[in-house]
């Protein structure tokens, strides 16, 4: 699961780089970093956790979060961290905020027969008709955009294998991945301007944490009931 906020450009960042990531490996208890011209980076030593900040990004990154509310309660040190110092007193103005949360759910289907089942509950039999002159279905995934009362979320999901899985958890250990699965990824996010120093945005960023997994609970619990 990651999180990444978008800000207006706030180029006295730059001066403070090193009080940065500093602050970032003592709060959030990180090891390893990394200065480059425009952005600071603490991770850990598998990197497995991630926080980052730049001029006009700020984000963190939780592998396999052991609770649901792990990852919102360290992003929110996080940022915590960093607005507590004098170095922003030329205050971030957010413009987008968003969590991520990608997954696999495990089944004890084939590709192929987990393909057909996706088609089977999605595509409406008048398109299946329309390409009937195809033989096999390989794979089929989809994508949809919606909006509720937290923000707007994009959700994809689909039928994958290990192989093409693994290119999306690089970092995950590959006994971890299952051979097949139903992929989830699920953005959550809102677009308003505030500022980082809002309280608001604590609570904001643990709703978006938590309707990324009810959205994913949701979809798959329509999808094994069809």
């Amino acid at each position: 699961m990651f999180s990444d906020i978008a800000t207006y450009p706030n180029p006295a960042f730059l001066d403070y780089r090193g009080k940065v990531v500093n602050e970032m490996k003592e709060k959030l208890g990180l090891s390893e970093w990394n200065i480059a011209d425009n952005i600071v980076k603490a991770y850990n030593s598998d990197k497995t956790e991630k926080a980052f900040c730049a001029y006009n990004r700020i984000g963190y990154s939780l592998l396999n979060p052991e609770t649901n509310n792990l990852f919102s309660d360290k992003f929110n040190k996080h940022i915590r961290g960093l607005v507590s110092n004098e170095y922003f007193e030329n205050e971030f103005t957010i413009k987008r905020i968003g969590v991520r949360l990608r997954t696999m759910k495990q089944t004890e289907l084939s590709l192929k027969d987990l393909v057909l089942k996706f088609k089977n509950i999605i595509l409406h039999e008048k398109f299946v008709d329309g390409i009937n002159d195809c033989q096999d279905y390989e794979d089929i995934g989809f994508n949809i955009n919606l909006k509720d009362e937290v923000g707007f979320y994009n959700i994809g999901f689909g039928p994958m294998e290990k192989k093409q899985a693994r290119e999306f958890f690089k970092e995950v250990n590959e006994n971890l991945i299952p051979e097949v699965g139903i992929f989830f990824d699920v953005d959550y996010f809102v677009k308003e301007d505030f500022n980082l120093k809002d309280h608001k945005i604590f609570g904001l960023v643990k709703n978006l944490e938590n309707k990324c997994y009810y959205r994913r609970d949701q979809f798959i619990k329509i999808i094994e009931e069809v």
